[in-house]
């Protein structure tokens, strides 16, 4: 009894007291105290153990814990034992135990260490992983949403309406339209509104208003197209997606002045606050000079060989001054009259165009 109430008085803090017998066991003696302890250097931080798993103890009663590892190789370790897999004794006889059941945590853990190894089974992959058909769903649903916001914003009308649950005869003029989408078109009856996903029904409001502002901004307007003002506007594009100019490591521009001046051009501009933007001609440009300067050589050849064999045949009429190797007219944005002439040039000049836009498109006929 006097035990057991010695037992019932104990507190948290008697089981963390040294006991006598232990305490004077482990105190150093005072004759130790002159003993010359050999001088040992401290290995050197730089030094690094290889790690050798062939000889790593697999047995779970026989390996020593994870944290007695040296601390640089305790995650090795747990790579080698995943690597692994679990491990099993090879017995004679197995006792029974109370951790075999479906629930138990031995079973929990052996799931849990599959999981580990099966990448494809993780949550992240698991739920991004989508197929080809319903990214093409999604992309059909998205761009019906889009056309609708598109000639909304166009036609000046409101989007939304009062009541916009499934049983309302008027859902808004968004939803509207797109049920007017998919009355028209089978594809997208199937993949829009109450068939949707409902994490991807891409009708809420905030959908609305990014499409919207994404359509607004889509093309910057200048007042002019000097390179102050054009540094200015692309500036502060770069600025609503938080990009930095100094960060900029290129520029690409067409060969205007205004663009490539080495002084007061664009490039020049932005090269100050970023020398590392180093500008190129612009490759899609300097492409269609290319092309260009080949189409038009190409073209007056195919025009000579046309006439000669016309003159040859006697389907030209010759004379001073006719039958001159010319090149098609450009038609003038203002002014109608050269379109008469581009037509015309294009008449004269149709079988040689023709040649020429054949050897083009690899002897494909056009």
């Amino acid at each position: 009894m006097a035990h057991e109430g010695d037992r019932k008085g104990r507190n948290i803090l008697s089981f963390f007291k040294p006991k006598v017998g232990i305490a004077k066991s482990n105190t150093p003696s005072s004759s130790n105290v002159g003993t010359s302890i050999p001088n040992e250097e401290p290995p050197s931080k730089s030094q690094r153990v290889e790690f050798d798993d062939t000889n790593l103890e697999r047995d779970p009663g026989l390996r020593i814990p994870i944290w007695q590892h040296p601390i640089n190789q305790r995650d090795e370790v747990r790579r080698a034992y995943i690597k692994a897999g679990p491990y099993q004794p090879n017995l004679l006889e197995y006792p029974r135990s109370k951790s075999g059941g479906p629930t138990s945590p031995h079973n929990n853990a052996v799931q849990s260490i599959e999981g580990l190894r099966n990448v494809a089974r993780h949550i992240d992959k698991v739920i991004n992983a989508q197929s080809a058909e319903e990214i093409q769903k999604n992309r059909l649903r998205l761009k019906a949403t889009i056309e609708s916001v598109r000639w909304l914003s166009l036609q000046a009308c409101a989007f939304r309406g009062h009541d916009e649950s499934p049983d309302s005869k008027n859902r808004g003029n968004l939803i509207e339209m797109i049920k007017l989408m998919g009355k028209l078109n089978v594809e997208i009856n199937d993949v829009v509104l109450e068939k949707a996903p409902k994490n991807a029904k891409y009708t809420s409001p905030t959908i609305q208003k990014e499409i919207l502002h994404i359509l607004a901004n889509k093309i910057v307007h200048v007042t002019d197209t000097t390179a102050l003002t054009l540094k200015k506007e692309i500036s502060d594009v770069l600025a609503r997606y938080n990009l930095n100019i100094e960060n900029m490591r290129g520029q690409g521009y067409d060969g205007a002045s205004n663009m490539r001046g080495a002084w007061n051009g664009l490039q020049a501009l932005f090269l100050r606050d970023s020398p590392s933007a180093y500008y190129v001609h612009c490759f899609a440009h300097r492409l269609q000079l290319a092309l260009v300067a080949a189409a038009e050589n190409e073209l007056q050849d195919a025009q000579a060989i046309e006439i000669e064999r016309t003159v040859t045949t006697a389907e030209r009429v010759t004379g001073r001054g006719a039958n001159q190797i010319g090149t098609l007219h450009r038609a003038g944005t203002t002014r109608w009259s050269s379109h008469f002439n581009s037509i015309c040039s294009l008449i004269d000049m149709y079988g040689a165009t023709i040649k020429v836009l054949e050897n083009m498109g690899g002897g494909r006929n056009f």
